[in-house]
């Protein structure tokens, strides 16, 4: 007879806006990761006696343009955890999914593996690196070919030392294979971009045929399809310093998405990944599997946000059990009248203490906010 696993909730967090903001912890949030790391016999001994393992606790941003390694080291710095003293506590790469996490299985599929594909974003190189693929990003495209953005704002690059780099990035031994312009084969927008007028246009001229090459002058019948545009961003903001949010990638997709509309008479595709996408929490939830040892398994699925249309609007799209703080993007007094949270709380101490109430975990303390008192 098998023995009777054990349940334990799975507990997702956002980080901006919940754990920190900025490159700094928000109040309670180091103090709530030291709780929610202990093992399962520290957090109530008499309801999980002898249980040495952890609540699946893991990080689900729309953060890109890094890797999940790098992110862990950015959490980890944020929270101020010491190397070695909070080894058992500290984040991991495994503990991240970033917006472009999901779409390490595509790119290995037969459409765009060893294919030549253009990444839109700041810093969008470092994505295409760590995962080994075959890309030139729109800045280095652009900075090929300058005469596709006579008007740029963009300072001259030295093209004999960017047709060197590009080269042994794509195993090419020819000069003059740089002379006449690339076919790409799929654009993955990662981060918004810097100068969205020279990006729509070059993802324009990508969409003016079917293959991801370019039409000699605007098509007269606008193209049926085109090659795969996968965004995986599409916040509309996000809270800084500033007082008001701060635009993210939504605006520039609209901007994309009117541009396509006015010049090819036709709707232009968008593949999403990222937060509120389905997909992104399907894949957040299948994630869990490297949380869920073999004597654990999954009760309830919680997802701690700050933001509405990104957090709460996907986790309540898959059935999660969906909890909003105001130490972020929303400071209402009730509930989001949009994409209302099935919970909304102060902050992540209130998160944690709703979750275990919820669960039956009894823990003794202390909690943060008693060291306050």
């Amino acid at each position: 007879m098998q023995n009777q696993k054990i349940k334990v909730p799975v507990i997702v967090s956002d980080v901006d806006g919940v754990l920190k903001q900025n490159m700094y912890a928000l109040p309670k949030a180091a103090d709530m990761i030291r709780i929610i790391r202990k093992r399962l016999c520290e957090i109530d001994p008499n309801k999980y006696p002898n249980v040495n393992s952890q609540i699946p606790f893991y990080l689900l941003t729309n953060r890109g343009s890094i890797s999940e390694k790098e992110h862990a080291l950015i959490v980890n710095k944020a929270m101020d955890f010491d190397e070695e003293k909070d080894s058992f506590i500290k984040f991991t790469e495994k503990d991240q999914i970033l917006n472009h996490t999901p779409l390490k299985d595509l790119w290995q599929t037969e459409a765009f593996k060893d294919k030549l594909l253009l990444f839109v974003g700041q810093d969008c190189d470092k994505v295409a690196k760590d995962n080994n693929l075959k890309y030139i990003t729109a800045d280095e495209y652009l900075d090929l070919f300058p005469e596709m953005v006579p008007n740029t704002s963009k300072a001259p690059v030295d093209r004999k030392k960017l047709v060197s780099e590009l080269k042994e990035r794509l195993n090419i031994q020819d000069d003059s294979y740089f002379d006449k312009y690339l076919q790409v084969h799929g654009i993955f927008i990662i981060q918004y971009p810097n100068r969205w007028e020279d990006v729509i246009q070059i993802i324009m001229d990508f969409l003016s045929t079917e293959d991801g090459t370019f039409a000699n002058g605007i098509p007269l019948i606008p193209p049926k399809k085109h090659i795969p545009v996968i965004s995986s961003m599409n916040d509309l903001y996000y809270k800084d310093s500033f007082p008001l949010p701060r635009l993210l990638n939504e605006p520039f997709i609209e901007c994309l998405k009117s541009t396509y509309k006015t010049l090819y008479k036709g709707e232009m595709n968008i593949q999403f990944y990222g937060k509120p996408q389905y997909l992104q929490f399907e894949f957040a939830q299948k994630h869990s599997r490297h949380f869920l040892q073999d004597d654990l398994e999954a009760t309830n699925y919680y997802m701690i946000g700050d933001n509405p249309k990104s957090d709460i609007k996907g986790a309540n799209s898959i059935g999660w059990n969906s909890i909003l703080v105001r130490t972020g993007v929303f400071n209402g007094v009730v509930n989001d009248p949009e994409d209302p949270a099935k919970y909304v709380v102060q902050d992540i101490e209130e998160a944690i203490k709703l979750i275990f109430n919820l669960e039956g975990i009894h823990y003794q303390g202390p909690w943060p906010s008693d060291k306050q008192q």
